[in-house]
């Protein structure tokens, strides 16, 4: 499956916050899977960290490096975005997924 999630799952998942249910964290960390990052949820993460409202355990720098990388995420670009499947956030497109 191609997953191209948002910002918030990919701060969640990244964090081991709770707010990401067991099961879409196993769907994200297969590695049958092929996730992928938009570049906006890049610039979304710097602008939060500039406001102060996310306060990441590592630098932005070191999650691109260490952690998007090795959880193998890939970044999207326009052209591919039509192919990837939208992971939601919102509970009703959300329960559709179950």
């Amino acid at each position: 499956m191609q997953l191209l999630i948002d910002t918030h799952i990919l701060i969640w998942f990244l964090e081991g916050n709770q707010s990401l249910s067991k099961q879409r964290r196993q769907i994200v960390a297969d590695t049958q899977n092929n996730v992928f990052i938009s570049i906006a949820s890049l610039w979304e993460m710097a602008v939060k960290i500039s406001i102060g409202k996310l306060t990441p355990a590592q630098s932005l720098a070191d999650v691109i490096k260490i952690q998007i990388v090795k959880e193998r995420f890939s970044f999207v670009s326009k052209a591919r975005m039509g192919y990837c499947f939208t992971y939601a956030t919102h509970q009703q497109s959300a329960e559709s997924l179950s």
